[in-house]
């Protein structure tokens, strides 16, 4: 492999890992309503039902969960 092939392979890796970074970081970051929607569900399933480890009450959690998200304009 030539020099000039080998700095265009690792020009397109360069590329490559440069678009995941950005497109994983763009994943992470959420609006402040859904953050607040997050927070406020959780707290009101716990509070009801207890946290979500608790494998006996865990579908009626999430069910609660899933209907304060959806009340806030939120998918869950």
């Amino acid at each position: 492999m030539g020099v000039t092939n080998k700095s265009l392979v690792a020009l397109l890796i360069g590329i490559s890992v440069a678009a995941f970074a950005s497109q994983a970081s763009a994943q992470t970051q959420i609006s402040a309503h859904r953050a607040t929607a997050i927070e406020k569900c959780t707290q009101e399933a716990n509070a009801e039902y207890g946290p979500s480890g608790d494998t006996s009450m865990r579908r009626f959690n999430h069910d609660l969960y899933a209907a304060c998200m959806a009340d806030q304009g939120e998918a869950p």
